[in-house]
């Protein structure tokens, strides 16, 4: 089974440390991660605030359409969150979005990422098969001593130059 990670930004962006996340796998077992890094590059739709032209936003159900928009013009969303187009364009509040696949022509992505162990300096734990996409980084985590936690830090650089890093702790069971 995939472990799907969601990446959180902390509320301050003064530092680019992420939410720290934890996984359970058994010993021996080896399974793939991936680290979803949408949030890094599209904020999440909010409701009463001003937007600039060009910018971008996705829906706060990041299931709900698959898409990013994009705006044209300066404006203001809307209280409530709009229901979402995927075909032609959609009124929020002052602005009007245009659906665009991810990766949209403009929004940010991951131009590398590298996986290291932490903690404990041991070879029981391996992280292989490491590989980005535009907006997500994978690797195969394995192994690891039955009763240990082992810190993982995923180091997330995007195209526009900001560098984060999420730890993940697995419990190795």
């Amino acid at each position: 089974m995939d472990l799907v990670i969601a990446l959180n930004v902390s509320d301050s962006l003064v530092s680019s440390a992420l939410t720290p996340q934890y996984a359970t796998q058994k010993a021996g077992e080896r399974r793939p991660f991936s680290l979803d890094a949408s949030v890094l590059s599209v904020p999440v739709w909010q409701p009463s605030v001003a937007v600039v032209a060009n910018s971008f936003v996705r829906p706060t159900d990041e299931n709900a359409t698959g898409f990013v928009y994009k705006t044209a013009a300066d404006g203001q969303t809307d209280n409530d969150e709009p229901a979402w187009s995927v075909s032609g364009t959609t009124q929020d509040g002052s602005l009007t979005w245009t659906p665009l696949a991810p990766a949209a022509a403009g929004q940010d992505t991951i131009a590398s990422a590298s996986w290291d162990q932490e903690s404990p300096p041991d070879a029981a734990l391996t992280i292989t098969g490491e590989a980005i996409t535009a907006l997500s980084a994978n690797a195969m985590v394995g192994g690891g001593t039955q009763g240990q936690t082992y810190l993982v830090v995923v180091s997330i650089t995007m195209t526009s130059g900001p560098i984060y890093k999420q730890p993940i702790y697995v419990n190795v069971v």
